[in-house]
């Protein structure tokens, strides 16, 4: 994501990292998490793509990491608004975004 600096016209990158500083993930907190496509490519424009990403969703339920209280999936990224169960924020997203890429790459037969 790029933001426009309006004092002397530049263009800055934005650095989601930056947000997850200082972070802490405690079990039983609800947190709203926001994922992006790769270059923001509308991946999830494709029903088939979205549901395998609910799928995602639903399986760090079954595993009791997460309970996921609600979810938008937009063409290009997930907002994911989760109770934490056990282990991290980072492991959640982790776990969903590693087994969403492998079953979207899957399905679309494609890699990366």
């Amino acid at each position: 994501m790029v933001e426009n600096n309006h004092k002397n016209n530049t263009m800055h990158k934005f650095h989601g990292k930056n947000l997850r500083k200082n972070r802490c993930s405690l079990p039983h907190y609800c947190y709203l998490l926001t994922t992006i496509t790769h270059n923001r490519r509308p991946i999830f424009s494709d029903f088939h793509a979205a549901r395998l990403c609910i799928h995602g969703l639903r399986l760090q339920q079954e595993q009791n990491l997460a309970i996921t209280l609600a979810f938008v999936i937009m063409p290009d990224h997930v907002h994911w608004l989760v109770q934490l169960q056990q282990g991290s924020l980072a492991t959640i997203m982790h776990s969903m975004k590693g087994g969403v890429s492998r079953r979207i790459n899957l399905y679309r037969g494609t890699s990366g």
